[in-house]
């Protein structure tokens, strides 16, 4: 039996709970699905699967994602600005290549009242693009996308996601703030969807740039948009 076997059997029959607030993921198979589970000291936080920019980074997680369009890769100086503040941000800190951050991130550091008391939020922050890392996933992303030059001003080259590894109030307040903080360092213009009954809100929010119909509408926006929104008691992330 492998020890990660022997980790998740343990975590079924409760006989084994991580250490500190560390997170740890395992998986349970659930048909012909396979489901993650997040587990703490004090409890657990399922999650489901995602599509669109999820998909590709962490299919089965519970939060909202966001993405930062860029119009330009991401300098090295612009790069270890960025690494400093995340890491200023955050409880556990692991960058997995340069550009690729996963992270437990301490909401009052970004003046997020964490009514919930839920502790650090595990978050990941990825730039991809040509020659950073990713590619692939980039232009998967952006493949099924309008052209975005006529709404944005630029055709991205790049982007950064930010995900949220969870789904409590705090997790969107996180997500939105912590993008914001990435868009005041690397620039470009972050996207996300809302729901129709949010869209008479979002339209009259300052910083917003453009949006694009569908099931679940598409709004592009500067930071200030994201800082608006967060603010204004209809706010809530798609997930």
């Amino acid at each position: 039996m492998t020890p990660w076997w022997r980790d998740v059997q343990a975590v079924q029959t409760g006989s084994w709970k991580p250490p500190g607030t560390l997170l740890r993921f395992w998986l349970r198979s659930a048909g012909p699905r396979l489901r993650v589970r997040m587990l703490w000291n004090d409890g657990t936080c399922d999650v489901q699967d995602h599509g669109a920019r999820i998909s590709h980074y962490a299919p089965f997680v519970a939060g909202p994602a966001l993405g930062v369009e860029l119009a330009g890769p991401v300098s090295n100086e612009v790069l270890d600005r960025l690494r400093r503040m995340l890491s200023g941000l955050s409880e556990r800190f692991v960058e997995e290549r340069p550009g690729h951050f996963d992270l437990s991130v301490v909401a009052e550091r970004l003046d997020v009242v964490d009514i919930d008391q839920e502790r650090s939020r595990p978050c990941l922050v990825v730039v991809a693009g040509p020659e950073v890392g990713d590619k692939e996933i980039f232009e998967a992303e952006h493949a099924d996308l309008p052209d975005l030059e006529p709404l944005i001003g630029f055709a991205p080259t790049h982007d950064v996601s930010i995900i949220a590894m969870c789904n409590h109030r705090v997790d969107h307040a996180v997500t939105a703030l912590l993008t914001a903080a990435v868009m005041a360092i690397v620039g470009g213009v972050v996207s996300f969807e809302v729901h129709d009954w949010q869209l008479p809100t979002v339209r009259g929010l300052p910083g917003l740039i453009a949006i694009t119909p569908g099931p679940a509408p598409t709004v592009y926006g500067t930071s200030e948009l994201l800082r608006a929104w967060v603010t204004h008691p209809d706010f809530r992330l798609v997930k």
